[in-house]
C-alpha cells in the first residue's frame, strides 16, 4: 500500500508540470517559427542580394597587361622588344612581422637600405591589401634563391612584368616613336 504524503498536493504538481511543458512547447514552437521566417526572408526575399554578394566573393577579376608587339625593321631586325623583369612584392597585411621579413630577405635577394626605404615610402602612400614592390630588377639567381626559400615568407611573392627594351637605345626614337604617361606640362599645352 502506498503512503500518502500530506504535505504534497499531487494534482497541483501534475497541473503545474503540464503547464510548464505546454509553455516550453509553445516557446520552442515560437522560436522554430521565427527561425523558419528568417530562413524564408534570407532564402527567398533577399535571394538576389546575397547571390550578388556571393558572386563578388567568388569571382575575382585580375587584370593582365597585354604584351606589346615586337617592332622589326624591313630586314627583320628587331627594333623594340619585350623583356621580362622580376620584382619581389609584399602584402604587409599578410605578413606577421614586416621588419623581420625584410631583414630575412636581405640575405636572400640582396636587399639594400635604399630598397627598404623605397618600400616604406611606397607603403605609406599605398592602399590596404595591395602588393608593394620590395625590390625590382631581380636577377635569375635572386629569383631562384627566393623560390627555394619562399616557404619562409608568407605574403611575399615574385612577379614578372614585361618591359619595353630598345636594342639601339635612343638612336631610333624618330622611327619607333615615344609613348608615355601624360605629364602636367603636356596637359596644359593645347595640341
Amino acid at each position: 500500500m502506498k503512503l500518502q504524503n500530506s504535505f504534497r498536493d499531487y494534482t497541483a504538481e501534475s497541473a503545474l508540470f503540464v503547464r510548464r511543458a505546454l509553455v516550453a512547447f509553445l516557446g520552442i514552437l515560437l522560436l522554430t517559427g521565427v527561425l523558419i521566417a528568417n530562413l524564408y526572408n534570407l532564402q527567398i526575399v533577399r535571394f538576389t542580394d546575397y547571390q550578388t554578394r556571393s558572386n563578388e566573393n567568388r569571382i575575382k577579376l585580375v587584370p593582365i597587361a597585354p604584351s606589346r608587339g615586337i617592332i622589326y625593321d624591313r630586314n627583320g631586325i628587331p627594333l623594340a622588344l619585350n623583356r621580362t623583369i622580376y620584382q619581389i612584392e609584399m602584402m604587409p597585411e599578410k605578413v606577421d612581422n614586416v621588419q623581420q621579413t625584410l631583414d630575412a630577405l636581405r640575405s636572400v635577394v640582396d636587399l639594400t637600405d635604399d630598397d627598404i626605404a623605397a618600400f616604406r615610402k611606397e607603403r605609406a602612400r599605398s592602399h590596404r591589401f595591395t602588393s608593394i614592390p620590395v625590390k625590382t630588377n631581380l636577377t635569375e639567381v635572386q629569383v631562384a634563391r627566393f623560390a627555394v626559400n619562399q616557404y619562409r615568407f608568407p605574403g611575399v611573392e615574385v612577379k614578372g612584368y614585361k618591359r619595353r627594351y630598345y636594342p639601339y637605345g635612343s638612336a631610333l626614337t624618330h622611327v619607333i616613336g615615344y609613348v608615355s604617361k601624360i605629364n602636367d606640362k603636356r596637359r596644359r599645352t593645347p595640341e
